[in-house]
């Protein structure tokens, strides 16, 4: 290293053999004697004594099949798997990945597990440890009902669940009956079972010498402890709590507190089977969904802005009844809006029908506008507009044919919402349908014009 005597050139070569016969990582060692790895490579090069050392501190890495056949032979020695791979070497991605890419490696893999020797003897200090692991276990499972769940609370592995399975018929036979017999808890839980308390609504836990209340007060944690009451009273208190500081979350920050008794007994709230639900809702009717102690409501109101309501564990009716209450504004917003459309809709009826009359020739009279109506409220079309109408879509550019409709007053039918033919145009989503309309016009007025006819 520039800038170093070569005695402490030395002492750092010495240093750095040092950390590498103890940790035989290079970067590791490189970094504990405060050297870059380009350092060493350069003594390498420079310092032939200095070389083997380092050869016999850290030697040379072994081909992929010395290093298949060192574990191997320790596998036949060993029977498992990873401290064969421990033993020679050898990561045990490694041999994974080699049993895969490799069949011939895997027969071989298989033969030398097999060829192990069993250990005959287990002493009955390990055999004493591992049968109150499993009394633990077994208690843990009778509780949750999930392998994996009691495996984490006993400490335990889950692998070594199966291993004790597979080895002892007997306590694959008492898991197999606990297992049976014992509901298991929804995953969703994470190993926990629901309290039964909707959100914001405190808790009552029980104290040697009376009860303690928790809930929120001003967004922070508060608890009390009541000493020499009862669990009625408990529940009161509580209860005037959540009453005199409304939570942020959950009903009772709506308004809907939770009566005494679901305090004392909550249950968990069980949604209605999917078969008894509406299939589709409308927009004007908002939605209930289910929480996990708890339902709301989603609605919009006559403005349209969106709102939610935590109702708390009600039932599906009483939901229903107050998703009604609060839809009640929009749904009377939509049926005025629909009848100020159905009016304007009639008023343009109206007015086509007039034009018509007028271009007959005919006097326009109210009572004989809509006598000659068709079932679909369309007036009715006279001989001498239709032949107009087929001439232009003949002769005419689509954009030409729509305003000549407009001139001769042909009745919009399913095009009322654009007030003209021309408007419906110029929306590019329904050209296809007039294109389609004024081909059949224009087929028309050459199958009247045929010669042969």
């Amino acid at each position: 290293m520039s800038g170093s005597t070569p005695a402490e050139t030395q002492e750092r070569k010495r240093r750095f053999l040092k950390h590498l016969a103890t940790s035989r990582d290079l970067r590791q060692a490189a970094s504990k004697t405060g050297i870059s790895e380009a350092t060493y490579y350069k003594w390498l090069q420079s310092d032939r004594q200095f070389a083997s050392q380092a050869l016999k501190v850290r030697p040379p890495r072994l081909n992929p099949k010395k290093r298949k056949q060192r574990f191997l032979a320790c596998l036949r020695k060993l029977g498992a798997p990873m401290a064969a791979a421990a033993k020679a070497g050898v990561h045990p991605s490694a041999t994974y990945y080699w049993r895969q890419k490799d069949p011939a490696f895997a027969l071989a893999m298989r033969e030398a597990k097999a060829s192990a020797p069993k250990p005959e003897f287990v002493s009955p200090t390990r055999r004493k440890a591992q049968r109150k692991a499993q009394r633990n276990f077994l208690k843990h499972l009778s509780k949750v009902g999930r392998p994996y769940v009691a495996a984490k609370r006993a400490g335990i592995h889950p692998v070594t669940y199966f291993a004790w399975c597979k080895a002892d018929p007997e306590f694959a036979r008492r898991a197999a009956e606990i297992r049976s017999r014992v509901r298991p808890i929804p995953k969703k839980f994470n190993g926990r079972r629901s309290s039964g308390r909707p959100r914001g609504t405190g808790s009552i836990t029980e104290r040697a010498n009376g009860y303690r209340i928790d809930y929120r007060k001003n967004g922070k944690r508060v608890s009390e402890y009541l000493q020499g009451v009862s669990k009625q009273k408990a529940a009161e208190r509580l209860r005037d709590m959540l009453i005199q500081y409304p939570p942020e979350v959950g009903p009772a920050h709506f308004g809907h507190v939770p009566t005494v008794e679901t305090l004392l007994n909550p249950r968990p709230l069980t949604p209605p089977e999917r078969s008894t639900l509406p299939r589709k809702r409308g927009h004007a009717e908002g939605s209930i969904r289910y929480l996990g102690n708890s339902c709301s409501i989603y609605w919009y109101d006559a403005q349209r802005k969106r709102h939610n309501e935590n109702l708390g564990a009600v039932s599906r009716e009483e939901a229903e009844r107050i998703l009604a209450q609060r839809t009640a504004p929009l749904r009377e917003a939509r049926e005025k809006e629909n009848e100020a459309l159905r009016q304007a809709r009639a008023a343009i009826r109206q007015q086509v029908a007039t034009k018509t009359a007028v271009s007959s020739g005919s006097r326009p009279k109210a009572e004989t506008a809509t006598a000659g109506m068709s079932r679909r409220g369309r007036p009715p079309l006279d001989s001498e507009m239709k032949r107009k109408d087929q001439e232009a879509a003949a002769t005419l550019t689509l954009e030409e044919w729509s305003k000549n409709r407009d001139a001769i007053c042909y009745p919009l039918g399913t095009f009322e919402r654009f007030g003209s033919w021309h408007k419906a145009y110029e929306d590019r989503n329904n050209r296809e349908g007039l294109s389609i309309r004024k081909s059949q016009a224009a087929k028309a007025f050459k199958n009247r014009n045929h010669p042969l006819k």
